[in-house]
């Protein structure tokens, strides 16, 4: 999907497989990246592979089912920023378990959001959201069938990267307020794309 937006991916980013059943239970194996001639690195943290993520010089890096923090200096290497995602309507139901948390407290809807990363979890402006209903007997496996299967997930790519570009982010508010979507397209933008 990143290809076919017109981006250029340049290299993955992700878990070894060896460590992946005792973190994640819906991991994907990505190493069919390599048949596009993108390379692929298996790291336990991102952040030790500062210089490797430099010498891509990335436009931006995409941040899927990570649940590390990212260091400062690893958030300032892109260009346009790091754009993480969060299956929450952000400020709402940031940090862990978001989806068990949004079932635990009864919620009516839940969401996702891009946004991009700042040195604290689930905090920056956001880039983009979607609301996503909820069933009264709703499952986890269910809501998150949901959330993978979005609009805003299936966006391309380079709509995010042409927000960010346009910097037509918005600052999450403290307060509950949600602070609005922006994915509005800006053109010529080059796409260097880093996902971890």
């Amino acid at each position: 999907e990143v290809i076919s937006a017109g981006c250029e991916p340049v290299a993955v980013f992700t878990l070894p497989k060896d460590s992946v059943s005792l973190r994640h239970s819906d991991y994907a194996d990505l190493s069919w990246a390599r048949g596009l001639n993108i390379p692929v690195h298996y790291v336990d943290n991102v952040n030790e592979y500062g210089d490797t993520l430099r010498n891509y010089e990335p436009d931006v890096i995409f941040c899927f089912g990570w649940s590390g923090m990212l260091l400062q200096e690893t958030l300032e290497i892109p260009r346009l920023g790091c754009v993480g995602s969060h299956p929450a309507m952000l400020p709402r139901n940031r940090g862990r378990h978001p989806i068990i948390w949004a079932i635990a407290l009864g919620m009516k809807e839940t969401g996702l959001t891009f946004f991009r990363m700042t040195n604290r979890a689930d905090d920056g402006p956001i880039v983009s959201q979607e609301k996503i209903p909820m069933a009264t007997d709703e499952t986890a496996r269910g809501l998150y069938d949901k959330v993978k299967a979005s609009d805003l997930m299936l966006m391309p790519p380079s709509t995010t990267i042409r927000s960010l570009a346009a910097e037509r982010c918005k600052a999450i508010k403290r307060s509950r307020e949600i602070t609005g979507a922006y994915g509005q397209q800006v053109s010529d933008v080059i796409e260097r794309v880093v996902a971890y």
